[in-house]
């Protein structure tokens, strides 16, 4: 209700006033929504922003998609990359998956660079779980381009056995 909605609301702003991003975050979804207050883009983001900047990683991982959307202000796709990347440097796996999804639409543009960056995440593990066969099909279709950190990331692969890969100085030296 209205009156529930400003209960939280005088919460947030005695809570701001001590220094918490958490309330200046959860002042950012009101505006967001418009839940208690005039539903104000600009407002919202500009306390993303400053929530996101004090390094509260679910902040930066909102933050980034209203900058990938140009909500409340205009699209800004590389700044947001930055903003997810910040995130999922945290751990926050909400971030990962959007920055996944940044890559593997460049990387279905043909985006050699995007391809790497996928397989890497893919490598490391997306929620935990490595996608190795994926990642190896996108780092040798980039390598076969001439990618050099493909090739690189392949000769490491197959020259140290990692992964789970067994070692295999064959396929090592395709990569060199």
């Amino acid at each position: 209700t209205e009156q529930d909605y400003q209960v939280a609301i005088d919460y947030y702003n005695r809570a701001i006033a001590k220094g918490s991003m958490q309330a200046v975050s959860a002042m950012a979804k009101l505006y967001y929504q418009g839940n208690g207050v005039e539903k104000d883009l600009n407002k919202s983001l500009e306390l993303y922003r400053l929530a996101a900047e004090s390094g509260l990683s679910s902040a930066q991982n909102t933050y980034a998609g209203m900058l990938l959307l140009g909500e409340g202000t205009e699209k800004d796709p590389r700044e947001a990359m930055v903003w997810f990347t910040r995130a999922t440097e945290q751990g926050n796996q909400e971030a990962a998956q959007n920055l996944a999804r940044l890559y593997r639409l460049g990387s279905d543009s043909g985006n050699l660079d995007a391809s790497y960056a996928l397989a890497i995440i893919y490598l490391n593990g997306l929620n935990g779980e490595q996608e190795v066969p994926a990642a190896l099909y996108l780092l040798e279709t980039a390598a076969q381009s001439g990618h050099m950190p493909s090739k690189n990331k392949l000769h490491e692969i197959y020259s140290k056995g990692r992964y789970g890969i067994a070692q295999d100085p064959e396929k090592a030296s395709l990569w060199q």
